[in-house]
């Protein structure tokens, strides 16, 4: 049975346009050319070449190099203690393309594209300098980069009814797919449709803030809000296993338990959501008003569940 496989980028090598495409089942890159319309897969040195061109986009300061491999030793180890399956971790890290660029910002960023599987770590040059001989930037741009790779643990990509799934923990994007092609190896080849906007579900917001409760345990920080504490403590810490499985649904199943009302539910989804957006466009005040805001809703959410559990034990 044939691979499948998505197109993610196209390359020029040669003259030759080269479409790069992931196997979603394994994520390794195929390379193909197009020959009077039929998919074709290139020849190994030509593959060789586009390879050392994806991979070799930028040599990682070694600084960057030993944060990784100890960032990735962490997550193994606390999935191996918790019974936690390392399956996406070791697909993705296996075939990750990690892109390192210095930048005209003042601070380190980092970003991981889920559907590249690409990792992209900015540093302006005079600051590398800082992280490379002081212990706490060293700290803090191995949180950065634990961040990222905490969304790369949790990503997936599959494909239904001829849609392209998306998930990141709790955030799923439903991106609608062009006409399968059955490639001359025998592969099914796939591309996003580019004029039809994906689809979105509301737990970006709650990807977030359940990603910050695990990079505190990986890097041994503690960055998460209160609020993200009393959420996993409301919900017995059920949504740490729920965002493995990228199940938003139990997160309304766990809430409509203590209060059967799926609109308080979404709004308190809507509102974290609010509360990153804010905090991106560093807009502190509204950040302190929606942070009241969602505080108000757990302690809602808490006060109903200790009436439940004394209910339970008369």
């Amino acid at each position: 049975m044939g691979k499948t496989i998505l197109e993610i980028s196209t390359l020029n090598i040669d003259n030759i346009t080269i479409f790069v495409c992931t196997d979603l089942s394994t994520r390794e890159l195929h390379f193909y050319e197009n020959k009077n319309g039929i998919m074709t897969p290139l020849p190994k040195e030509i593959c060789a070449k586009a390879q050392k061109k994806i991979f070799s986009k930028s040599e990682l300061p070694p600084i960057i190099e030993e944060l990784l491999k100890s960032i990735i030793k962490e997550y193994l180890e606390k999935n191996d203690n918790n019974s936690s399956d390392n399956t996406n971790l070791n697909r993705n890290w296996d075939n990750i393309c990690i892109v390192y660029e210095t930048s005209n910002l003042n601070e380190a960023t980092a970003n991981y594209d889920a559907i590249n599987n690409v990792i992209t770590i900015s540093l302006p040059k005079e600051l590398l300098e800082l992280y490379r001989f002081s212990l706490k930037f060293n700290e803090l741009l191995y949180v950065i980069i634990a961040h990222e790779i905490g969304h790369m643990v949790v990503s997936e990509l599959k494909i239904e009814n001829n849609y392209l799934i998306g998930t990141t923990g709790f955030l799923k994007k439903k991106y609608a797919l062009e006409d399968c092609i059955l490639t001359s190896d025998g592969n099914y080849y796939y591309r996003v449709n580019p004029n039809i906007e994906p689809q979105t579900n509301d737990g970006q917001g709650l990807e977030e803030l359940f990603n910050v409760l695990e990079t505190d345990l990986i890097a041994n920080t503690s960055n998460a809000q209160g609020f993200a504490h009393d959420l996993d403590y409301l919900t017995d810490r059920k949504l740490r296993s729920a965002r493995q499985n990228h199940s938003l649904e139990t997160y309304y199943d766990l809430m409509k338990e203590i209060i059967p009302d799926e609109n308080k539910a979404r709004l308190l989804l809507i509102a974290i959501n609010l509360y990153y957006d804010s905090l991106n466009k560093n807009d502190q005040e509204l950040t302190n008003e929606i942070n009241d805001i969602i505080n108000k809703i757990i302690n809602e959410y808490q006060i109903a569940k200790d009436k439940l559990q004394k209910n339970t034990k008369l």
